[in-house]
């Protein structure tokens, strides 16, 4: 049994991995390689989002400060003609 306990800790391939719980009887460390894919997954695609989520905010930002720079030449044009 310490066969199973020390399976999930060592460097196997896929086709190792898949054959582990025929060779060993430990079906659990098959169990275990999928929940902690499963989570690697889950952490890249909060990442991808995060990500994504910055990028639109940051979008947004470069947007306002080109609308406001926008705003601010028309006002000086607006009053510089007035004041000519």
């Amino acid at each position: 049994m310490q066969l199973c306990g020390t399976l999930g800790n060592s460097e196997v391939t896929s086709h190792e991995r898949q054959l582990v719980p025929h060779l060993t009887g430990c079906p659990h460390v098959s169990d275990q390689w999928a929940v902690g894919e499963a989570r690697v997954v889950v952490i890249v695609v909060v990442v991808g989002v995060v990500a994504a989520a910055a990028a639109v905010v940051a979008t947004a930002a470069a947007v306002v400060v080109v609308v406001v720079e926008i705003v601010v030449v028309v006002v000086v044009v607006v009053v510089a003609a007035v004041v000519v």
